[in-house]
């Protein structure tokens, strides 16, 4: 898919994915053609939460981003104890869900 979408957009996707019952999603990885700030990504009613070693792991074990550092990125639980990782770099941003922690 060839489409570009904006800040607003991408938060209200992750706002969904967080309300929901959603079991299926392992991530969402979006590029943009010009950087987006990151203060543009409007998360606190998502209670967001920085990296912490007590709940997950820097990187998951496999996968696209099993080489990727995630520790720079939000975490967000649900209320059904899924957590996921919403990051924000220079032109990507990626929402990665934890089914595996550790």
């Amino acid at each position: 898919m060839n489409h570009e979408f904006s800040a607003i957009q991408i938060v209200a996707f992750v706002t969904e994915w967080f309300n929901s019952t959603n079991t299926k999603l392992n991530y969402l990885r979006m590029h943009a053609k010009k950087p987006i700030p990151r203060e543009r990504f409007q998360i606190a009613h998502l209670n967001p939460m920085p990296f912490c070693e007590n709940r997950r792991r820097r990187q998951p074990r496999t996968g696209p981003f099993s080489k990727t550092d995630l520790s720079g990125g939000f975490d967000i639980l649900r209320s059904d104890g899924l957590l996921a990782t919403f990051q924000v770099w220079r032109c990507n941003c990626a929402l990665y869900v934890w089914h595996q922690r550790f």
